[in-house]
């Protein structure tokens, strides 16, 4: 008899810092548990495999004490099998899902035996704002965004139910679907390209947030079509194993929230632990080869701290300079912005340099990078700012110097105003 497929669904790791575990590793333990055809995916913690054990109690008895002493926490997580989640999905109420830029939908999986009808019992929902249902054994439960901090529904993570619970989004939730229907790496693989996430990304458009964020195109062919940052970065993290091929289409794009969405991936990757020295590589070379596609400064801001930064840190760092040099603003600006996360580790002197080297720039916008860079690393080292200020107070441009001021007593920027006013 072939064995069964299942999806584990992990409950409380890679959440705010706390049971951090890598995908790599979790995969392995599954295999060394005699499991196979094991896929993981995105970080919240689910994972396909197949075994040979129709018991779905003694199955996650197994998995749940072998997670436990592998990584050394409590390990708790919901197992379904391929008829359960398609039931889940094709189960859901009427509309479920289908107004992702009004509503934030989520899939609540039950662990055995709390049943629906038991755990609605322990479900607050606020008039207006909240919506509960109960499935065949799961709930749904959808919040207005534009109201999510009034919502009562996250009042049930207080509760002792909730450790018998755990939730995924809706769209995670019909891509794990996608996932065992098609059942392979491959498949995987599939869902995090271009056409995918730009058709996602579409979706949560709105007319309103494109005039509100109409501020950020480059210039008269940039698109804004409306998605709200907060709804790029929650989609950018479904596909943040995305290829590097598949994001330099995505920085050709016109559409600047797309542009986003790439830089941020390259964001999530190079902050994560599991990248490899060479993929940082490769996301540094892919950010200088396209810089001409990061060519706004939000584009920078998102990305250069630790695309370019980090992996600079332990490297020379001439081609900063070189950037600090450029006839593009954003390229500039990427010079002074990398060196934030030099500051972070102590090292103050490249930020000083870089400053120095653009302190008269023309652009407001490297004005106001060189004074972020110069607050942050005076409070490193606040004598070292002292003297760059005694020393270029009077000449600087204003916007640049109440940036470095900001966290000087009043004395002191009342001081150094004056050399400006003088100066």
């Amino acid at each position: 008899m072939a064995d069964t497929q299942y999806l584990a669904l992990l409950r409380g790791i890679n959440v705010g810092g706390n049971n951090i575990i890598k995908m790599a590793d979790l995969k392995a333990c599954f295999e060394d548990m005699g499991f196979t055809e094991v896929v993981t995916f995105i970080q919240s913690g689910n994972i396909l495999f197949r075994s040979a054990e129709k018991d779905k109690t003694k199955l996650t008895r197994k998995i749940e004490q072998g997670l436990s002493k592998r990584f050394s926490y409590k390990s708790r997580l919901v197992v379904v099998t391929y008829k359960e989640l398609k039931q889940a999905v094709e189960g859901a109420p009427k509309g479920f899902g289908k107004e992702s830029d009004k509503y934030r939908y989520d899939v609540i999986f039950l662990k055995a035996p709390l049943s629906p009808p038991e755990a609605m019992k322990n479900v607050s929902i606020k008039e207006g704002v909240d919506s509960a249902y109960a499935g065949k054994s799961v709930l749904y439960f959808s919040r207005l965004i534009s109201k999510a901090s009034q919502s009562y529904l996250t009042k049930i993570i207080k509760l002792p139910v909730y450790q018998n619970m755990t939730i995924r989004n809706w769209n995670t939730t019909s891509k794990l679907l996608a996932l065992m229907e098609k059942g392979n790496d491959h498949e995987y693989e599939k869902l995090l390209n271009t056409k995918q996430f730009i058709e996602r990304l579409k979706a949560l458009s709105s007319s309103k947030a494109a005039n509100s964020h109409s501020h950020l195109a480059s210039d008269k062919d940039d698109a804004i079509i409306g998605v709200r940052m907060g709804q790029v970065f929650a989609l950018t993290k479904e596909f943040m194993d995305m290829q590097l091929p598949e994001v330099e289409k995505l920085l050709e794009s016109n559409i600047h929230e797309v542009r986003v969405g790439a830089v941020s991936i390259m964001d999530f990757q190079a902050r994560s632990k599991k990248t490899s020295n060479e993929r940082r590589k490769e996301l540094f070379d892919l950010y200088i080869k396209r810089h001409d596609r990061i060519n706004t400064w939000d584009l920078v801001d998102r990305s250069a701290i630790y695309v370019v930064g980090s992996y600079l840190f332990d490297k020379p760092r001439k081609v900063l300079y070189k950037l600090a040099r450029s006839k593009s603003m954003p390229e500039r600006r990427t010079a002074i912005v990398a060196t934030l996360y030099f500051i972070g580790k102590g090292d103050v002197d490249d930020a000083f340099k870089l400053a120095e080297m653009m302190l008269h720039d023309k652009e407001d916008l490297i004005h106001k990078a060189n004074g972020w860079a110069l607050r942050f690393a005076g409070d490193k080292n606040r004598q070292q700012l002292i003297n760059f200020l005694d020393k270029h107070a009077g000449s600087m441009p204003r916007v640049t110097l109440r940036y470095a001021l900001e966290h000087f007593d009043k004395k002191q920027r009342d001081h150094y105003l004056s050399m400006k006013k003088f100066g």
